[in-house]
């Protein structure tokens, strides 16, 4: 009976050290803090060590993954000609799913759509997007991002 006991205090308390909160669930005014520091990935702070994969499987370290990207940037993913495309702009989809570990890791999903143009002909993509921020110094950074072809990239219909 004491071994059952000590299981399930074990099992109640490894749930709470290691709790994860909905983003939606959390005090209005702790929302807005956390979309101030890390609700626009050109304007977040970045992890020292912050690692990077593309969606087409290449890892960047924070000096290759360079940001912000503006409309107008050329961007290569495996640094060949045939992958560069110009940057446009991209949108969410629907809204990111958010959680917070421990109150100081945030994991984000969601889904951005990429508009771009390659070889003078307007394309589009589909990216799921997962990224991690740490907590360090009272601010919020990107420790580790990816993404993923949900839709490769396409040519728009005019």
């Amino acid at each position: 009976m004491q071994k059952l006991l000590t299981l399930f205090l074990f099992t109640c308390l490894s749930k709470i050290m290691y709790a994860q909160i909905r983003f939606d669930e959390l005090p209005k005014a702790e929302q807005e803090e956390i979309m101030k520091q890390a609700g626009d990935i050109n304007k977040v702070t970045w992890a020292k060590g912050l690692i990077a994969i593309t969606p087409d499987g290449k890892v960047w370290d924070k000096q290759t993954y360079k940001a912000p990207v503006i409309p107008g940037d050329s961007v290569k993913y495996n640094g060949t000609p045939e992958t560069e495309f110009i940057y446009r702009s991209f949108k969410g989809l629907q809204p990111p799913i958010i959680y917070v570990y421990n109150g100081n890791t945030i994991v984000v999903h969601g889904l951005v759509e990429v508009h771009a143009e390659r070889k003078g002909q307007p394309i589009r993509f589909t990216v799921a997007r997962l990224e991690t921020y740490i907590k360090t110094d009272g601010r919020w950074a990107l420790a580790a991002g990816s993404g993923t072809y949900v839709e490769p990239p396409t040519p728009e219909k005019k």
